[in-house]
């Protein structure tokens, strides 16, 4: 177990070492208006993902031990890829119909070799994402971080690549899509080897699958509350790209997109090491105290290693977008915060969303992400009508994010009788706390040899506090005494 949770951190740490250079890359070979462009381009990305394909991903995930079991999974799969196409074709014609009347419009031709670009990243990330998670979720650790790491050198190589000799928004997703298309045909022949064979020859329809009542369940108010995500989180910078320039939203999105990344390489580890076997006991006995035991296990591990990260945050974000960026992109540095800020109440809520996966019943998150989305929007609105600055409607995305937060909390706990030893929490955010204060007292700024010194400084503090949290946890022990291989 040692050595598979090392491989783990060792190969999500190196994956967020690409994502970072891949951020340098990005800022020295694209100008602020690509980057801005790129952005908006992402947000299509992201419209497919979060709204259209995630409840069936999600879905997946829940019964992937159980249909593995059954030997249905790769009928099923195969099913759910062919709707994963026409969604991402559907969603690359809504972005050439947005790009040929945008901003940076420039002839049809473009218009429609962006559509194709964003469809086939779209469809390639899709698949490649479901590969390594099925690796991850059967116990192929190892391989799974393989090719997760596949997928992110190859698209930085291609993407640099092409962006080198056409800096262009286009040119960088192009490249990325490649990058995922060759770690899916990788992924995709490792499952085909490992695999069990199918006892049933039985040929599922997407229409099938898609119509299932349990299905509906589940994906329907999931969806929901994604489309109201994605508004949250893109929908606003539809709504700013005529009121500010794209300049200025490629600073702003820099600002948040820092800090998410960096974030992203916690989750990636936690999705990778934790929520398999979280997964993995849900699959057993099905009654509410026994799912009650175990989201509390997992709300106890998560929610002191996501305050501990915002206190990380809080100190490094700053320093890493000035170190990682060009200098054309410095000026972001001041709305880091809001990034900060956003990230710390995203993963609360994802942490007790958790009660949401267990019950398979997403429909009480429906109206907390309501009131996010409408209050993200309003802002957006009014920062477009009064030319309100980056950093004024960071003030009203906040409010709306901690908002819906709260509103989540309170559903969740309505829902499920789940117990938050604080105990554990409090030491957690004694230490955020401290970083605040710190943030204020600490220089804005350092030259580069100073800067590395200062993060490596932080990053060795803060990990004292996790390290105890998590080998002193008798929740982290519950959890990992699930087998995700007989035998194994």
């Amino acid at each position: 177990m040692r050595s598979e949770a090392l491989w783990i951190v060792g190969g999500r740490i190196a994956n967020a070492i690409l994502l970072l250079l891949a951020l340098r890359m990005m800022t020295t070979l694209l100008p602020p208006d690509a980057y801005g462009l790129l952005a908006l381009l992402t947000a299509f990305q992201a419209f497919a993902g979060l709204i259209l394909l995630n409840p069936s991903g999600q879905y997946l995930n829940r019964h992937t031990h159980q249909w593995h079991a059954e030997g249905s999974l790769d009928s099923r799969i195969k099913a759910y890829a062919r709707y994963w196409l026409w969604v991402s074709v559907l969603t690359g014609v809504l972005a050439a119909v947005w790009f040929a009347q945008s901003q940076a419009g420039s002839g049809l031709s473009l218009a429609y070799c962006t559509g194709l670009a964003v469809a086939a990243a779209i469809y390639l990330f899709t698949l490649q994402g479901m590969d390594v998670s099925r690796l991850n979720m059967l116990g192929y650790r190892r391989e799974s971080v393989t090719w997760q790491l596949t997928a992110t050198a190859s698209g930085l190589a291609f993407s640099s690549a092409l962006s080198f000799f056409w800096p262009s928004a286009l040119a960088w997703l192009a490249g990325q899509a490649v990058g995922a298309g060759l770690a899916h045909l990788g992924a995709w022949r490792v499952l085909r080897r490992a695999g069990k064979s199918e006892a049933e020859a039985k040929r599922y329809r997407a229409r099938e699958l898609l119509l299932q009542a349990d299905f509906l369940r589940f994906a329907l108010p999931l969806a929901l509350v994604t489309s109201l995500l994605w508004l949250e989180g893109n929908g606003y910078r539809l709504i700013l790209e005529r009121a500010w320039s794209l300049s200025l939203l490629g600073l702003f999105a820099l600002a948040l997109s820092v800090p998410a990344q960096m974030t992203a390489l916690l989750e990636s580890i936690v999705t990778q090491l934790v929520y398999p076997y979280f997964f993995k006991a849900l699959s057993g006995e099905a009654s509410a105290p026994h799912h009650a035991r175990i989201v509390s296990s997992m709300v106890n591990v998560l929610l002191p290693l996501y305050v501990l990260w915002g206190a990380f945050l809080l100190l490094s974000a700053p320093h890493v977008l000035r170190l990682l960026t060009d200098s054309r992109y410095h000026e972001a540095a001041q709305w880091v915060f809001v990034g900060v800020a956003a990230e710390i109440a995203r993963l609360i809520g994802n942490a007790w969303q958790l009660v949401a996966q267990a019950e398979k019943n997403f429909a009480p998150t429906v109206l907390p992400f309501a009131v996010g989305a409408v209050g993200v929007l309003a802002g957006a609105g009014l920062s477009a009508m009064f030319a309100w600055q980056p950093g004024q409607f960071g003030h009203v995305l906040l409010a709306a994010l901690y908002l819906k937060m709260a509103l989540n909390v309170a559903a969740m706990r309505g829902r499920m009788p789940i117990h938050v030893s604080l105990r554990r929490l409090l030491p957690a955010l004694a230490v955020l706390a401290v970083a605040v204060t710190a943030s204020f007292m600490l220089p804005t700024r350092f030259d580069p040899v100073p800067a590395l010194v200062y993060l490596l400084a932080v990053s060795a503090i803060v990990a004292v506090p996790v390290a105890i949290h998590l080998r002193t946890s008798p929740d982290v022990r519950f959890l990992f005494s699930h087998r995700l291989r007989e035998g194994v």
